[in-house]
């Protein structure tokens, strides 16, 4: 399964890629996402690990997730290592017209339950997604 969505944020791509990826600020723009816990000392960088804790579809999920891209402020990537959902995924911050045009792309593999329900899964992720990124947009220019 895979989702891509992009928005355009009116700030510099330096300032939407520090507060996206300070993940202390996940709770505030990420649909579904309760809290966000660094479990390696020092600054984000490649192979740094994380916890994202979220709701989905009413189950509260954790996901151990290392960063894989850290090429600030133009792209950060993650893969899952300890999670319900195998997923690959990232953002890239690319200056546009002033702004920023911010992509959040996701691959992920389902496997068990919610293998058995992945129409309903796709469908309720793009919504997520989509949600994600206004919710990015409204943080950013407010």
């Amino acid at each position: 399964m895979k989702l891509e969505k992009s928005v355009h944020i009116n700030c510099a791509p330096e300032k939407a890629f520090a507060f996206a990826t300070d993940f202390a600020n996940a709770p505030k723009w990420m649909v579904g996402f309760i809290e966000a816990k660094i479990l390696t000392e020092g600054a984000p960088r490649v192979g740094t690990q994380y916890v994202f804790v979220s709701k989905f579809l009413g189950q509260k999920m954790e996901m151990k997730s290392e960063i894989v891209v850290w090429d600030p402020p133009a792209r950060y990537e993650y893969k899952t290592v300890d999670a319900p959902i195998s997923m690959h995924g990232g953002f890239a911050f690319v200056a546009e017209d002033g702004g920023t045009l911010v992509t959040m792309q996701g691959e992920g593999e389902l496997g068990g339950v919610f293998k058995l329900a992945e129409g309903m899964m796709k469908s309720q992720m793009d919504k997520q997604m989509d949600d994600t990124m206004q919710g990015l947009k409204k943080a950013l220019e407010s």
